[in-house]
């Protein structure tokens, strides 16, 4: 936070930089954009599929899942793998695990900060990435950055 505040950092990462961004604005800090990266629960889980079992297993869960966009990340992955045997065998005994994971994170930072890492509210950008590349989403941040600083 203090390389931040000082202009030291160009870019970091973090579930809070939205909340660390704007206490650094009140404190005065200029040229500071956050961003933030969303996914709805079915590309969540598709992603999650395609990292632990391969594309060609994501493939065929993406023909055939039907996930709500209200979904939990649980429960998303639960609906993925239930129409792939390969999937279930391989991302059923992690599904508790891994929705669970972002729960607790959620709760722990909420409890420390006050923050809920998953409101988008308190970033400049918010950009949804389904059905995006990893090129097509930079060149939307940086479009996104551009137009921020001619205000």
């Amino acid at each position: 936070a203090k390389l931040v505040a000082e202009g030291g950092v160009d870019v970091f990462e973090s579930r809070l930089a939205g909340h660390l961004g704007r206490m650094l604005q009140q404190k005065g800090r200029e040229n500071l954009v956050s961003v933030y990266l969303t996914a709805s629960p079915r590309e969540q889980a598709l992603r999650y599929v395609a990292r632990e079992v391969g594309p060609e297993a994501r493939e065929r869960v993406e023909r055939s899942v039907v996930i709500p966009k209200t979904a939990t990340l649980e429960e998303a992955l639960t609906l993925a793998s239930s129409v792939d045997s390969a999937v279930k065998a391989k991302v059923g005994p992690l599904i508790d695990k891994v929705g669970a994971r972002d729960e607790v994170d959620r709760k722990r930072l909420l409890s420390l900060y006050g923050v809920d890492y998953q409101d988008p509210s308190a970033f400049d950008v918010v950009v949804n990435t389904d059905g995006k590349t990893p090129t097509q989403v930079a060149a939307e941040v940086v479009a996104a950055v551009k137009s921020r600083r001619k205000r």
